[in-house]
């Protein structure tokens, strides 16, 4: 991704100790706890995310977000409601940057998708907000 004209990247590895003892080139900038996410998210252009409830403020916010999808051996809930934002290989991230950077408005995901998943996950309308998410969970199986 640094490789990229006019790219700068920060990666605020995962709250639990992650670290890098990589030096990276200068466009690249490893950040802590200390640069809190949502305020990194409003900073972005583009945010790339694995498993993390932070990607709730990409959606809130309305801004484009891709899903590092075989980083990790998980299935997330999201992929129930988006596959357009998944970054299998490394041809989809090019792609998907190459596209972000001509096109300032461009989504990796429809309005509704986002819209739907937002009023199901992010702001239940229910007062029982537990036992309306139980009953999803359980759902689902």
């Amino acid at each position: 991704i640094s490789k990229f004209p006019d790219i700068f990247l920060i990666v605020k590895p995962h709250t639990r100790g992650m670290k890098f003892n990589k030096t990276f080139s200068s466009n690249v900038k490893i950040v802590d706890n200390e640069f809190h996410s949502p305020l990194l998210i409003n900073w972005a252009d583009v945010v790339l995310f694995t498993m993390t409830s932070v990607i709730f403020d990409c959606l809130i916010k309305d801004k484009p977000a891709l899903y590092m999808k075989n980083t990790h051996s998980n299935k997330l809930l999201s992929e129930n409601y988006f596959n357009t934002w998944e970054v299998r290989c490394r041809d989809d991230l090019r792609n998907f940057i190459w596209e972000l950077k001509q096109n300032k408005q461009y989504r990796t995901y429809s309005k509704k998708d986002r819209d739907i998943y937002c009023k199901k996950m992010i702001g239940p309308h229910d007062i029982d907000v537990l036992g309306q998410y139980n009953s999803f969970l359980i759902s689902l199986l």
